[in-house]
């Protein structure tokens, strides 16, 4: 049963649908009435800003053209007048008030170009002017030189620049050779003016013009480089030029931003946060660059007074809307609640006659997981349960509710960590409404979470399944990919229905062992029955033979070498006989677990090479080569040393029986507190098929055809090593042979 929405809520959105409706048509008219008055609105702004826009663009354009057409002017001063003395650039610089009526530039300067054999006239000619202290920075030899000889207005911060060779700069360079190459005004990236201190600096850039020697008479690149006088520039401090030239627009609520390309910012006019729903960009060439201006609206933009008329409309709406609804809803809630309890009603009663009656357990734990997750409400659940295999192994199986299985094969089932532990340990249970965010999530490698692919969990809870005796059958677990949907009443459900899914597992796994002991009991006894009369049938034949010798008259089976070769003959049976008889008594009491062990010191070695030496004969008479490494320290065990003989004993008899005639070896070492005794064959080996289920009642390495015995043997052993708090391990590659190795605990 694929269980997602339970069925009988379906009638409940029935009831909830006329009251919904109604709110929602509410709802639609509310804001209709909001939109078309926001739109409104929002139409006067969209012209309002777009207006500001305009202006300043204007501003920016008219602003920079003035400051380019006066470096323009200057250059021409140089072209009309050769030699321009300070004070006639200081004057010049003076009478365009440029400074009072276009705030924001730093001044206007002049920087010559000289060549190296020209250096120590101009040096001395400018110390001679009034600058005794002017030198050319900075002063590695080059082939040529630029330096600052005018600035104005010739304030302390324009007096640091004196002397400065900006060409020697790579940002001003690169801003310097493209005016000069192309005989036009070019601007530079933003650099840190030398005007700059410590003290509140900005970054800023220059504008250059070029002048040359023959005026406007340069036709290309080589003719404008040799021809180069020196450049006409001004500096600029950004923050005082952009607040200066946007003065105007300081008190309107928008923010302006200045780029150069994609990186540089000339200017960003405030941090507010912008509003998205005005901006508009544009673009303004500035001495061959090219500046990306971008207007925002602030959020202050939006509020004036008419502008929470919308708000008041869609605010009112909304009560009348919610109050009308909730009205409406309030009766249907009333009858979803009878509803819901009839529902969960009807749910524990299917469960009650699930622990009543079925008996099938994988049915029994699909119904519950299902009914879970109808009570729960999740997306998907599961129930990881205990089981044992037809072999008797331990296994984890699982059940899916509102999930295919193939969303969890993929996956390797849940471990104990620290999420899932207190549910398998039965430690109570675990709600919680965002997994992801508990503190014991995400703890455990290698996912450290949630594999990739796994289903959506965000809701989560867990519950475990405790039977009456105190052990835990399993957990069941429900997921929700939302949050917070599980709460007090989806536990108590689901604790609920774990207490009473307890108590039908206990009986339907009352029912599963009480089937396999009879299957059992049948295949033992199928076993046992061919294996006890093959010694008996083999007697019966001696003895039916020297019957009809006897009635023949045929002296012969008087004689002593034929009575005691039958003699012998009869002795090998009956000892076969008493083997699987005491196999069958010890495998019956290892499985009740009452081998009846003494606790005696036992000395490993000498034990053995007591068996060793039971086995002397079997291995001569077959030819069998036997390899002992001892080991010289003595090694001390507590158990029993006859059962212990007895696990040396199978392990030697397997040897034996499967190693077909190949060498044996066999070991005694201590390894991290351990004693081992290694018994290993060249033989037929395991399949890896087989290997799991080695240690199992009735299993054997070959067919029972091939070889004799109840396939008890192994499994007696193991019993005997977890009882003395020991193990064993098998290695084996089917036709190369197999190795066992017991391992059981040194005295300290």
């Amino acid at each position: 049963m694929n269980a997602g929405q339970n069925p009988d809520f379906k009638q409940t959105k029935t009831f909830l649908t006329a009251p919904l409706l109604v709110g929602v048509i509410l709802l639609i008219f509310t804001l209709i009435v909001w939109r078309l008055t926001f739109q409104s609105l929002e139409k006067r702004n969209e012209t309002l800003f777009k207006s500001y826009v305009v202006q300043i663009e204007h501003q920016l354009k008219s602003r920079m053209e003035t400051y380019l057409n006066t470096l323009l002017q200057t250059r021409s001063m140089f072209y009309v007048t050769r030699e321009v003395d300070r004070d006639e650039f200081r004057q010049y610089v003076s009478d365009l008030e440029l400074l009072s009526k276009y705030p924001g530039i730093q001044g206007l300067g002049f920087s010559i170009r000289l060549k190296p054999n020209d250096l120590a006239a101009h040096i001395s000619k400018i110390k001679a002017n009034g600058y005794p202290d002017y030198k050319i920075w900075p002063s590695y030899p080059r082939s040529e030189y630029f330096s600052i000889i005018y600035l104005e207005p010739m304030n302390w911060r324009n007096k640091r620049a004196i002397g400065f060779d900006m060409f020697t700069d790579p940002v001003r360079n690169k801003s310097m050779e493209l005016a000069r190459n192309t005989g036009l005004p070019s601007m530079s990236d933003m650099v840190e003016l030398v005007q700059e201190t410590k003290e509140a600096p900005q970054k800023g850039f220059l504008i250059y013009v070029p002048v040359y020697e023959n005026g406007y008479k340069t036709e290309d690149v080589e003719q404008r480089k040799k021809s180069l006088f020196g450049f006409v520039y001004a500096p600029f401090r950004s923050d005082d030029l952009f607040k200066q030239i946007l003065y105007p627009f300081k008190k309107l609520p928008v923010s302006i931003e200045i780029k150069i390309g994609e990186n540089q910012t000339l200017w960003k006019g405030s941090d507010d946060e912008s509003s998205e729903s005005f901006q508009q960009s544009f673009s303004i060439d500035v001495a061959q660059k090219t500046w990306q201006v971008k207007v925002f609206a602030l959020p202050l933009f939006s509020r004036t007074g008419s502008q929470h008329l919308p708000w008041i409309f869609l605010i009112f709406g909304i009560l009348v809307s919610i109050l009308t609804t909730w009205v409406l809803l309030r009766n249907a809630r009333n009858s979803s609640l009878n509803q819901e309890k009839s529902f969960q009603f009807n749910k524990l009663n299917e469960v009650g006659r699930l622990v009543a009656g079925e008996l099938d357990l994988e049915k029994l734990i699909q119904s519950v997981t299902d009914i879970g997750l109808e009570l729960s409400r999740g997306q998907f659940g599961a129930f990881f349960y205990n089981s044992i295999s037809s072999k008797g192994e331990a296994l984890m199986l699982y059940t899916l509710s509102g999930a295919k299985r193939e969303d969890f094969d993929k996956f390797p089932h849940p471990r104990a960590t620290e999420v899932f532990a207190p549910t398998f340990q039965g430690e109570g249970t675990v709600i919680s409404s965002d997994i992801t965010k508990d503190p014991r999530y995400g703890k455990n490698k290698p996912n450290h979470g949630m594999p990739e692919g796994h289903l959506a969990v965000k809701s989560y809870l867990a519950v475990s399944v405790i039977s009456r005796s105190g052990e835990v059958l399993g957990g069941l677990f429900y997921g929700h990919p939302e949050v917070s949907v599980f709460g007090e009443r989806e536990k108590n459900l689901i604790e609920g229905i774990a207490s009473q899914a307890a108590v039908a597992i206990d009986n339907a796994r009352l029912f599963e062992q009480a089937k396999f002991a009879i299957e059992a009991r049948d295949e033992f006894l199928n076993i046992a029955s061919h294996e006890l009369k093959t010694p008996i049938t083999s007697m019966k034949l001696q003895f039916q033979t020297a019957q009809r010798m006897i009635d023949g008259g045929n002296e012969k089976v008087f004689e002593k070498t034929a009575v005691i070769k039958r003699i012998k003959t009869a002795l090998t049976q009956l000892d076969r006989m008493n083997n699987l008889i005491e196999e069958m008594l010890d495998s019956s009491r290892a499985s009740l677990s009452k081998l009846g062990l003494k606790q005696e010191s036992v000395e490993v070695g000498g034990l053995v090479q007591d068996v060793l030496e039971r086995f002397h004969e079997q291995f001569s008479s077959r030819d069998i080569p036997l390899e002992i490494q001892g080991y010289s320290k003595k090694l001390l065990v507590r158990g029993d040393d006859y059962r212990l003989e007895q696990v040396l004993s199978n392990l030697l008899g397997n040897a034996i029986k499967y190693g077909n005639g190949q060498p044996v070896m066999i070991s005694v070492s201590e390894n991290e507190g351990f004693a081992t005794i290694k018994v290993q064959d060249n033989g037929i080996g395991i399949s890896p098929i087989s290997l799991p289920q080695i240690f199992q009642r009735y299993e054997r390495a070959i067919s029972s055809n091939n070889i004799s015995g109840l396939g008890l043997g192994l499994y007696i052993t193991k019993k005997i090593i977890d009882s003395h708090n020991g193990r064993i391990e098998v290695e084996s590659v089917l036709g190369e042979g197999s190795s066992f190795t017991v391992y059981l605990p040194l005295i300290s």
